[in-house]
């Protein structure tokens, strides 16, 4: 159990899924087994041979694992090198996945998006006659975790595919009461719930997944109860985030006040005076924030090393030296000016808010500059590098509509693209940049406490600004990436490239 909880926390994910423990929970298949869904062959595995509370900690760690490890691929990267044989699927589930009917020579099943076996995983992941996202990486991995985490959370919850294929696997008393001493397995299983919404290719929200939410948030504050206030104020974030997945701004609102008042935050948002460019000569009132962290032990943990702050703010692309904007609004009253403690957690409940403006204001100008404010202050701090990267993304996509803004908004926004890989970019730009870049662990740590885009989004929307400014031919090339040709043809063609645009047009048909 330490050896796993070991190697979870350096970021070794792919070790923990080919551990011992691991290949003792999803080894061998049972031949009572045989004709079960992937969930109930899940559960029964863990009911099985699940039989102390240590055993349901290890195989929640395991889920862990998976998850996280899912998230690495398509969320946050950095680039993982090591394969995925013998756990992209498991031993146990390849005859469930279709996988052993792939091609001999693909023997690691190591992210390859129109294989039998992938098609079949993402079938498993349907939901609502919804399919999921094609693009993405190692979906069995998200499979997995959602298996695990539902089974340890609510056992006997029938599951997205319940309805669908008929079955119920009633677990028995004992392993019942063993899994009723894990306080962690809720927050979890709503974590990976939210990461299935936002797999699926869908303009409203998907029913099922829903119900699932409104069963296991309430699980979580009863877990969580008497616990820090610090761990409440997360799980109020993390539900009104999730009602943002699922379509219900007003619901959220009322989450993000509860923790901002859990948290002890003290929020004000005003005006000063201040001024925003180089050359202004009198000051006129500017949008702020005032934001503080509640000032005790429990809300201010250790902040990061110097050098770590600096890693995570090299992320940010500065304005050129002939430009004429401040990075920052220069106000007049210097106490305006001073950067005021704010805890991690702070910062992501101040996205929230952030992104509470944003759902329930009409897009306009007004709008962006309220948001801008909200970023401006979660901006002044360098403590945590998913955090830092969103306010950089969400201030790129409002910086992308003005004129002076513009250029370095899409090359944040490529820069924060290529963070999830090895390429050599403005803000990457030699090899020990990149090895000295932030690992898996750190990254990931608050990924759920904010809204940070999936790869193939991020990749959307560098693509969509690219075309927008004329840039056509490298929006086509990354659109293809993605795998959205329509997309494709429609840039090579403005591109005056009609013969290019024939050949992907007889290639996908063929």
């Amino acid at each position: 159990l330490a050896e796993t909880a070991s190697l979870l926390s350096k970021g070794q994910y792919v070790d923990v899924l080919k551990g011992e423990f691991a290949s003792h929970l999803f080894g061998e298949m049972v031949a009572s087994w045989e004709n079960l869904s992937f969930l109930n062959t899940v559960r029964m595995c863990l009911a099985s041979k699940c039989t102390t509370v240590s055993d349901c900690v290890e195989a929640e760690m395991v889920g862990i694992a998976a998850f996280n490890l899912f998230q690495q691929l398509n969320y946050t990267g950095p680039t993982l090198h090591e394969k995925l044989e013998g756990i992209n699927p498991h031993a146990l589930f390849t005859q469930i996945l279709n996988a052993d009917q792939d091609d001999a020579s693909e023997k690691t099943f190591t992210m390859k998006r129109h294989t039998r076996y992938h098609n079949m995983v993402l079938s498993e992941l349907a939901c609502d006659g919804q399919w999921p996202c094609q693009v993405v990486e190692a979906p069995y991995l998200l499979l997995l975790a959602r298996c695990i985490f539902l089974t340890l959370s609510v056992p006997n919850h029938i599951g997205w595919v319940g309805a669908q294929v008929g079955e119920t696997i009633e677990v028995d008393e004992g392993f019942m009461h063993l899994i009723s001493s894990l306080v962690a397995v809720s927050t979890w299983s709503s974590r990976a719930t939210v990461a299935h919404e936002r797999l699926l290719l869908t303009q409203e929200p998907t029913g099922s997944l829903w119900k699932e939410i409104e069963i296991i948030f309430p699980e979580c504050m009863r877990r969580l109860e008497g616990k820090s206030r610090s761990l409440q104020a997360m799980s109020f974030l993390e539900f009104g985030l999730a009602c943002h997945h699922f379509n219900r701004p007003k619901q959220g609102k009322a989450l993000f006040n509860k923790a901002k008042e859990t948290s002890g935050l003290f929020l004000q948002v005003t005006g000063a005076e201040g001024k925003r460019t180089k050359f202004q000569t009198k000051s006129t009132a500017q949008l702020v924030v005032r934001a503080t962290s509640l000032s005790n032990e429990e809300s201010n943990p250790a902040t990061p090393t110097e050098e770590m702050q600096e890693k995570i703010k090299s992320q940010m692309i500065g304005f050129s030296e002939d430009g004429i904007l401040h990075e920052r609004v220069q106000f007049e009253e210097e106490d305006e000016n001073k950067v005021r403690p704010l805890t991690i957690l702070d910062q992501a409940i101040l996205l929230g808010m952030c992104l509470d403006v944003k759902n329930n204001n009409p897009a306009d100008r007004l709008t962006a500059e309220e948001m801008s404010a909200y970023l401006a202050r979660v901006l002044c701090h360098h403590d945590d590098w998913i955090v830092y990267s969103t306010a950089l993304l969400e201030r790129a996509w409002l910086e992308f509509e003005g004129n002076h803004t513009k250029e370095r908004a899409i090359l944040q926004m490529q820069a924060l693209a290529d963070q999830h890989t090895d390429r050599l970019t403005i803000t990457q730009s030699t090899r020990k940049s990149i090895e000295d870049s932030s690992p898996v662990q750190d990254r990931l740590k608050n990924l759920h406490s904010i809204v940070y885009p999936p790869r193939w989004q991020m990749l959307r929307d560098v693509a969509e600004r690219y075309a927008q400014i004329g840039i056509v031919t490298s929006a086509a090339e990354i659109f293809a990436e993605i795998e959205s040709w329509d997309e494709v043809v429609d840039c090579y063609r403005r591109a005056g490239r009609e013969k290019r645009a024939e050949e992907i047009v007889t290639s996908a048909a063929e």
